[in-house]
């Protein structure tokens, strides 16, 4: 029994070793990653062996971040690529208790690289020329080892570099027509580009003739997400102007957004916690002192529609639309009835469904018709609440990137068959 015994533990010392030493072999194989080096260090040690500097920008809650460490860096014919070219080095861009110490180490040179270049997404892979200068970029993940190998393999080449590429077509720009730069802005956010993003849109907006124009208001939007970008002012300083080629409220939601963010609201919000809302509120009369008891009023109605206090909601909301109806996007109103209809008062019920009608004359959509035509029938509306849902299921087949919607269609069965929602 002895015997056997032994035997059993030798097998399964046997086996460990055998595992490590694949493990080991498996990272020798790949990517080598520098380990205690801060990104001076790296600069370096790249300029001594004339070698391109490779950075993962990573967060340790990003699946295609993982994916990448765990299926394509360890691949010998991506190790055998990058050692060769490259000094690389992995730059953690969040924080978390179980981070080691090496992880620590390098939290002031990721916030470094996070602000200079602008990371807008993850993962991001930042090249370098020996000499430290950013040249490329690649955001998102590969599936197979040849692609990154390829899309690596243009960081090397100065005219596959994007960056390099790019500087010279922004200087072309900055002295060509404003359309050019509209596109290359476009083309950058499309890149999750932080660096050019910025510089493009900055550069289109000092040439825009007429920032009041459906296309030029469309650009604010999509490349104002900051109080200090140049396109905020026009969302606070004339609001009604914005609103009257974009829709009701678009101003208004757009300055919601950005104050939400700065002031941390949306974390509040997703914590479903009392603490902290004071140094939000603090931070949203500082920062947006205009606007502060309307954005305060939001996050307040906001907090109680998705803690899921009906009464409280209730009692906030109906005030809070008859004050500023004018105002309140028709997304916005729509949520507000969806919530509202939810309850057994006749009243609000019967309030909520004013609400969700007005919101689907003044933006037809999907999901302002599929909220009307709940509340339809919950109000006893029955064959009014399936015409509409019949015409929640054909805008949705007008798409054609969209595949039916299996919950709508469900939603429609229920209501033919008379049953409860």
């Amino acid at each position: 029994m002895k015997n056997k015994t032994n035997q059993f533990i030798a097998g399964s010392l046997l086996m460990l070793f055998s595992w490590l030493n694949l493990s080991a072999m498996a990272q020798d194989q790949g990517i080598h990653f520098e380990h205690g080096l801060s990104w001076s260090a790296i600069k370096e040690k790249a300029k001594k062996e004339n070698k391109y500097i490779f950075v993962d920008c990573f967060t340790t809650w990003c699946g295609p971040c993982k994916m990448m460490s765990q299926q394509i860096f360890p691949q010998q014919k991506v190790g055998e690529y990058f050692n060769q070219h490259f000094v690389s080095v992995k730059a953690q861009m969040d924080k978390t208790d179980k981070d080691k110490e090496e992880v620590k180490d390098w939290y002031a040179d990721a916030a470094f690289l996070a602000k200079e270049y602008n990371v807008l997404a993850y993962p991001t892979f930042l090249y370098f020329s020996p000499e430290g200068k950013l040249v490329h970029l690649f955001v998102g993940s590969t599936k197979e080892a040849e692609e990154f190998i390829k899309v690596s393999g243009e960081a090397l080449d100065p005219s596959t570099q994007y960056f390099t590429k790019m500087e010279a077509s922004v200087k072309e720009a900055e002295n060509g027509s404003p359309e050019k730069l509209r596109d290359m802005a476009l083309e950058a956010k499309k890149r999750y580009d932080g660096v050019n993003t910025a510089r493009l849109a900055q550069a289109y907006l000092k040439q825009m003739k007429n920032v009041f124009t459906k296309e030029n208001l469309e650009f604010l939007d999509q490349f104002t997400s900051h109080s200090s970008d140049a396109g905020f002012k026009y969302f606070t300083e004339q609001p009604d102007k914005v609103n009257a080629i974009m829709g009701k409220g678009f101003a208004q939601r757009k300055i919601a957004m950005v104050a939400f963010q700065e002031a941390g609201a949306n974390e509040w919000l997703m914590s479903k916690s009392e603490n902290g809302r004071g140094e939000v509120e603090q931070k949203i009369r500082q920062q947006f002192p205009k606007m502060a008891g309307l954005l305060i009023q939001k996050l307040t109605i906001t907090s109680l529609q998705y803690g899921g206090k009906k009464e409280d909601f209730a009692k906030a909301v109906v005030p809070f639309v008859k004050k500023n109806n004018k105002i309140i996007p028709p997304q916005d109103l729509s949520s507000y009835a969806r919530s509202l209809g939810r309850s057994e008062n006749k009243e609000q019920l019967k309030t909520a469904l004013g609400w969700a009608e007005q919101a689907w004359k003044e933006e037809p959509s999907e999901g302002t018709a599929f909220v009307y035509a709940t509340l339809l029938y919950r109000s006893g509306a029955k064959d009014d609440a399936i015409a509409m849902q019949k015409k929640v299921l054909e805008m949705g087949e007008a798409n054609e990137k969209r595949t039916p919607n299996k919950y709508y269609q469900g939603i429609l069965e229920k209501m033919e068959k008379g049953e409860q929602l």
